[in-house]
């Protein structure tokens, strides 16, 4: 019964030291983020294409070390304790077997959270490279008169990419899919659904009318007059073509610099809309937090 004991008192100590060690890192980790992310009030810098997924990522790299620190403290005390013979605390029995159903329940929520952020990371790491390449392709269109905005705020949602323009606005939603080995990557828009293959995702189509319906809203009062907002779905690494007379234009990283010949003349805007929305889009897109 004692060596029982002092197993269960090892375990308890050991969780209990990783949690503080956990709950020390995670502090410090919030507080370096925050000095990081304050208001860079001598100068606002323009979003970076995945700005905000990238911030995302780091973030869970934040947790999970802090995750990592933990578990190294736990096993270093453990190690500690039973070299050293183990613990007594002269506590009872069922107080000591209480303490270690707790420490197994922490060891388990440790090892699914871990997993969780293991999982999550990878597919921020997704978003963000998707963004990023979607935003390099998105930088030919400013030879052509066009600026692109990245991480556009507008009434709560995050407009990936915004393309503004003589010859219109374009509102581009990212959709980060990996392409499963032996399938063919062709995606289509079908019923206000993308299709991949066998596989349907309705998620990204709804997202894309919506930023396309705020984006319109909040330049048509900027104007004093309606503004038409082409919405377009990015599937980057996925063969796409663009559908005439669809709700959204689906392309990939590839043709989206063919963007301006898609559009029609009713949603061409006038030279003075052009300054004015422009200045709107710059105060909506500012990175005023740094990775």
């Amino acid at each position: 019964m004692a060596a029982w004991m002092n197993v269960a008192n090892i375990v308890a100590a050991a969780v209990l030291a990783g949690s503080l060690c956990w709950l020390l890192m995670t502090l410090a980790g919030a507080i370096g983020a925050w000095r990081a992310g304050a208001p860079v009030h001598w100068k606002e810098l323009d979003a970076a294409a995945g700005a905000g997924v990238q911030r995302d990522w780091l973030a869970a790299g934040r947790q999970l070390a802090a995750l990592g620190a933990g578990l190294l403290a736990a096993l270093a005390v453990a190690g500690a304790l039973g070299l050293a013979g183990g613990v007594d605390l002269g506590l009872p029995g069922w107080f000591s077997a209480l303490a270690l159903l707790a420490a197994v329940l922490v060891l388990a929520a440790a090892a699914w959270r871990t997993s969780k952020l293991l999982i999550g990371r990878r597919q921020l790491k997704d978003a963000w490279q998707a963004q990023v390449a979607t935003g390099s392709a998105l930088k030919r269109l400013n030879q052509g008169g066009f600026r692109v905005f990245h991480d556009v705020r507008v009434e709560g949602a995050i407009i990936h990419h915004v393309v503004l323009g003589t010859r219109g606005v374009f509102a581009v939603t990212v959709v980060p899919r990996r392409v499963p080995r032996g399938v063919r990557p062709v995606v289509e828009l079908r019923n206000g659904k993308l299709v991949f293959g066998n596989e349907t995702d309705a998620m990204p189509v709804g997202e894309a009318a919506r930023n396309m319906t705020l984006l319109a809203a909040a330049l048509s009062r900027k104007a004093g007059h309606r503004v038409v907002v082409r919405s377009v779905i990015a599937v980057p690494g996925w063969n796409a073509v663009p559908t005439q007379g669809a709700n959204h234009l689906l392309m990939n990283e590839n043709n989206l610099v063919m963007l301006p010949s898609w559009n029609t003349p009713d949603a061409y805007l006038m030279d003075e809309d052009f300054g004015l929305l422009q200045d709107l889009l710059i105060q909506a897109s500012r990175n005023r937090r740094i990775a």
